[in-house]
């Protein structure tokens, strides 16, 4: 998670603040599917969270939407029960909160 979470900064300080963008830019496209380099000044960055918390009440409404929509045929599960956040506070005890 410590490994995951820095990866997520790099990337967010990369394409979110224009940080270092060239070499993530080079590191992903030398191990993705994405290899040109003049696609990641055209991407839109993936809104993803460099703390790595889930959105709990995004789960739980997701849930909820797929009890509706007839892919989970019991009651929704109960998002704060299998959310569990050790991983992620054990990766930001080493890390520390992203300076936002």
């Amino acid at each position: 998670m410590v490994a995951h979470a820095r990866s997520v900064r790099d990337y967010n300080d990369a394409f979110v603040r224009d940080v270092g963008r060239a070499g993530v830019a080079q590191i992903l496209a030398q191990y993705t599917t994405a290899k040109d380099l003049a696609l990641y000044d055209r991407i839109v960055p993936a809104g993803l969270d460099p703390d790595r918390r889930l959105n709990v009440a995004g789960v739980r409404d997701s849930a909820v939407l797929f009890v509706r929509l007839g892919c989970i045929t019991s009651d929704p599960p109960d998002a704060s029960r299998i959310v569990v956040e050790s991983f992620v506070n054990y990766a930001l005890s080493v890390l520390e909160p992203y300076a936002r």
